[in-house]
């Protein structure tokens, strides 16, 4: 109870005074599994005792995609659904956008299906960003929900799932331009911008990606890399690196 209440001045500085004691009740101290945010009209999941409590403070408390853009975005892909509050989140902060959000853990995908069902503008895909098309799977279903970290495996694997190229789901969703590209992907980010990055970075607006070197070492140097050959601006947005293409009017 101590370390909740220390919170709670959070809860109301993001809310206000009624909602916020009200959704501090609820989430911190009852534990509830459905609850109604301020601001948006359906109920968002969130499984008590686990990492989504983290995933809700980090989103919805800390405010860390409290990004500012020059125009809202039409197209974004979200990479790293988990449950979804990031595109639950994005959709209202940016109404008129179309979300395509990635998430292969299918515990984490079925919640994430429940939280985005009632926006029409959100597209769940359980699959992973990755740098082909190529099958993967996860290689560390023993930590929290929000760090599954995934390799690509054969394609005989038993728990092998999708992962899927950038280049291909501007393909398969007729996309021209990427609005925003967000990544918090463990790791991932690695491979992502190893290899086959020509089709999709100069289509690319913003890049938000939050690095893992933690988990897997050398995701940031890869990154950097290959930015270097691109003219974007780079800045730092809670923790997060976000980058602005220079070049591209979309």
């Amino acid at each position: 109870m101590g370390k909740q209440i220390k919170l709670l001045p959070r809860y109301c500085l993001t809310f206000g005074l009624w909602w916020g004691v009200k959704t501090f009740w609820q989430l911190e101290i009852l534990q509830s599994n459905t609850i109604r945010l301020k601001g948006l009209k359906h109920k968002v999941r969130i499984r008590p005792n686990t990492s989504d409590m983290a995933v809700f403070r980090e989103i919805f408390l800390l405010n860390s995609y409290g990004i500012k853009l020059e125009r809202d975005p039409k197209v974004i892909i979200d990479g790293g659904g988990n449950i979804g509050l990031t595109a639950v989140y994005l959709v209202k902060k940016f109404p008129g956008c179309k979300i395509y959000t990635f998430e292969p853990d299918q515990g984490n995908f079925d919640i994430l299906c429940e939280n985005v069902r009632p926006y029409e503008q959100i597209v769940p895909i359980r699959a992973a960003l990755w740098a082909k098309d190529a099958p993967i799977k996860i290689v560390n279903k023993h930590v929290h929900q929000w760090a599954f970290e995934v390799v690509e495996c054969a394609p005989t694997e038993p728990e092998a799932i999708a992962g899927i190229s950038i280049e291909t789901v501007m393909k398969n969703y007729s996309l021209d331009c990427i609005d925003l590209l967000k990544l918090d992907i463990e790791g991932s980010e690695k491979e992502l911008f190893a290899e086959n990055f020509q089709h999709w970075i100069p289509n690319t607006k913003h890049i938000l990606v939050e690095f893992h070197d933690w988990l897997r070492p050398g995701s940031s140097k890869s990154v950097f890399k290959t930015m270097a050959e691109y003219d974007f601006d780079v800045t730092i947005v809670n923790g997060m690196l976000l980058m602005k293409n220079k070049a591209l009017n979309c």
